[in-house]
């Protein structure tokens, strides 16, 4: 068999324009071609940045059809992700920052839940510094800010998200050992680097008064991490996945559009929560009722009663009692008229008595 299949001619023709790229993706045989695809789409973190979330918003609508391509994407995201900062090159900055806007762009069209943003942050500030004093210079010199820029495109692309519930205090908790990261580094820091860093810090923590000393960030550290100690948890904190997958899910329902701007997960876990359970019983209650004849409901009813041999006044039989059920916007206007029918059922047959 051939090594590589040919492109799908869909993917391929003048009438694919990029208003209209899920039309001509299912045009296409997924089974056969799903590597293609997938191949395709990474290719974006090499051409335009402005594609991203472009991309990003074809790959949310495509994993909600098919769950394998959003699984593929993200780990292989993830682990280009990891490779450059093993293999660090001055020819891939470029690629490494796409991708750091690449994931934010997913997070923000619900593809996974604030998990995977934090480990990759702390992977950031953290990888190669377990190794000796050497080896860790190769992979992260001290004059080198290029982990602080990818810090920022990750939470200038999603940082927004993160202003109230648990993933609230997950972020503060980061910017903590961000902080000492940056203040590790050799000093001064350039403008530009501490133009960006001061620029995302007052977007996302307008308030935050930042440390300025080394001995004091790694206090706050040493802070943390005996606080996580005493209290057994692990590197990210006490972290609740459940709450973040319903705030994943709570989005993807609501079409797959990605957040809305200024919505956190606290808001989206309350709409999936208090929302999609209103949602849920105007399904089963209030919803049917819009589609339930009164009149039909009635003659319905006659009809069993007259079946069974059964006379009531006011309540309906087993069979009926479903349909009646849903109905709950006529519940009172039906009873009346049950009354009304029985009565002069009564009347009618006491007469011929």
């Amino acid at each position: 068999p051939p090594i590589a299949h040919p492109p799908p001619p869909a993917l391929h023709t003048p009438r694919f324009t990029p208003r209209t790229p899920h039309l001509a993706c299912k045009q296409v045989s997924w089974v056969e071609n799903e590597r293609y695809i997938l191949k395709c789409l990474l290719k974006v973190v090499r051409g335009r940045f402005t594609n991203i979330p472009l991309v990003s918003a074809l790959v949310g609508g495509l994993a909600q059809v098919h769950d394998s391509l959003g699984i593929a994407f993200v780990d292989q995201v993830l682990e280009d992700i990891r490779f450059g900062l093993e293999s660090p090159a001055l020819g891939t900055y470029q690629k490494r920052l796409a991708d750091m806007r690449l994931l934010g762009e997913l997070y923000n069209y619900s593809l996974f839940n604030s998990t995977p943003i934090f480990e990759t942050l702390y992977l950031i500030v953290t990888f190669g510094h377990e190794l000796p004093p050497e080896a860790a210079a190769k992979l992260d010199p001290p004059d080198d800010f290029f982990r602080v820029r990818m810090v920022c495109a990750l939470l200038g692309t999603c940082g927004t998200y993160f202003g109230e519930g648990r993933a609230a205090k997950k972020l503060d908790r980061f910017l903590v050992f961000f902080q000492a990261y940056l203040l590790s580094k050799a000093q001064p820091v350039p403008l530009d680097i501490e133009f960006d860093v001061s620029d995302l810090l007052e977007s996302l923590r307008p308030r935050l008064k930042r440390l300025d000393a080394y001995v004091d960030a790694l206090a706050a550290v040493q802070s943390i991490l005996a606080a996580d100690a005493a209290s057994g948890v692990g590197m990210l904190g006490a972290i609740d996945e459940e709450d973040d997958e319903e705030a994943a899910g709570g989005v993807r329902a609501r079409g797959g559009g990605g957040r809305a701007p200024g919505e956190t997960d606290g808001e989206a876990s309350g709409e999936e929560s208090g929302g999609g359970g209103s949602g849920s019983s105007s399904d089963a209650g209030g919803g049917e009722a819009d589609d339930v004849d009164p009149d039909f409901e009635r003659e319905y009813a006659k009809l069993m009663m007259d079946m069974q041999g059964v006379r009531t006044s006011g309540a309906a039989t087993p069979a009926v009692a479903p349909v009646a059920a849903a109905a709950t916007s006529v519940p009172q206007q039906r009873q009346r008229r049950h009354a009304s029918d029985d009565d002069g059922d009564e009347d009618g047959g006491g007469g011929g008595g």
